[in-house]
């Protein structure tokens, strides 16, 4: 994976332990849970995260990271603040109120 540096960031955005997020994720939830609701558990312990940490972190393609992200802006649960290099993600309502 690269980091900050290599990527030439003016600043590096504070260390998080992927291990640890995606293992409270797994044991607080039950193993029926959305990839949808994996995201938003991901997104807000790290709201700069991106699709490529976001397909390692879960285990998933890029691609399927976009997918599941379109899914979510579209109900109006998720949206992109600022470009997307250097901007964050915003979860705006949660599943169960944007029914």
């Amino acid at each position: 994976m690269t980091n900050c540096h290599q990527l030439k960031l003016p600043t590096c955005p504070p260390k998080i332990n992927r291990r640890q997020i995606l293992e409270s994720a797994i044991n607080k939830t039950p193993t029926t849970e959305k990839t949808t609701e994996r995201i938003l558990l991901a997104i807000r312990n790290n709201p700069r995260i991106t699709n490529r940490e976001l397909a390692e972190l879960l285990g998933l393609t890029e691609d399927g990271i976009f997918w599941n992200i379109k899914k979510l802006k579209a109900k109006g649960i998720l949206r992109r603040v600022g470009p997307d290099k250097g901007g964050h993600w915003k979860i705006i309502s949660t599943d169960r109120e944007a029914k």
